[in-house]
């Protein structure tokens, strides 16, 4: 019955070694990423049709880190935040303000008032 114990506890260990060492892998989202373009009602454009409809510099950016920080630079300023990654979703938190975020097809997506605008990462 010992030895039974014994099996069990190893069997449940090595699960649980398994489990943590997958958890220890690197987020996608982790990196640099640039503005590429955008999408709103369906219509996407790339950044310099972004830049020539709204007439600004669109210089924007984000480096996310493995420690659940980010910073992100616009129009030459830059902020720091935090986030996390659950269940598919990457929260980015600036200032108490959080936006939702998800990579799709390499591409980071920022989910901004019913558009997105497109990353990717360099």
């Amino acid at each position: 019955m010992k030895q039974v114990k014994s099996m069990v506890l190893m069997s449940i260990l090595s699960v649980m070694m398994v489990l943590c060492l997958s958890g220890c892998g690197k987020s996608a989202v982790v990196g640099n990423w640039s503005l590429a373009g955008g999408e709103s009602e369906g219509v996407k454009v790339d950044t310099a049709a972004l830049k020539e409809s709204l007439g600004l510099e669109l210089d924007m950016s984000f480096e996310f880190k493995q420690d659940g920080t980010f910073t992100g630079v616009f129009m030459g300023e830059s902020s720091e935040g935090t986030w996390q990654e659950a269940e598919g979703k990457i929260t980015a938190t600036i200032d108490g303000e959080s936006i939702e975020c998800s990579i799709v097809e390499n591409q980071l997506h920022m989910d901004m008032d019913g558009s997105t605008l497109i990353f990717e990462k360099k």
